[in-house]
């Protein structure tokens, strides 16, 4: 992996730049957020490229999640189409299981009605 460089602060601090994320999440984030369909799509691409799914964390799957909703089967030809999938499912049902657990609370306090401070 390529060393992320060092951001010096500037006589701005804070400004934009500090916070922005470097290396390969600027990469992922470029893929989920470019409005240009073809330069998101390289952008995707070359991630995939260069990163193993199973060796990220859950910010990355996220983001995979929404690229592979994106761009579908535009993806359908890289080799990590079928991981791609694989995670978009296992993300969804996660996300049922854990609305599933959270409903009795969620009744209790949507029957409860408003309550005073």
């Amino acid at each position: 992996m390529n060393a992320t460089p060092v951001r010096r602060i500037g006589r701005r601090f804070p400004d934009y730049g500090w916070s922005w994320p470097t290396g390969q999440l600027d990469l992922l984030l470029k893929a989920a957020l470019l409005s240009d369909e073809d330069a998101a799509a390289a952008c995707a691409a070359r991630w995939l490229d260069e990163n193993d799914i199973d060796l990220v964390s859950f910010r990355e799957h996220r983001l995979l999640a929404a690229i592979s909703d994106r761009f579908g089967r535009k993806l359908a030809g890289h080799a990590a189409h079928p991981r791609l999938v694989g995670l978009q499912k296992m993300l969804w049902t996660k996300s049922r299981m854990a609305m599933r657990e959270a409903e009795p609370a969620l009744k209790a306090m949507a029957d409860g009605g408003p309550t005073s401070c």
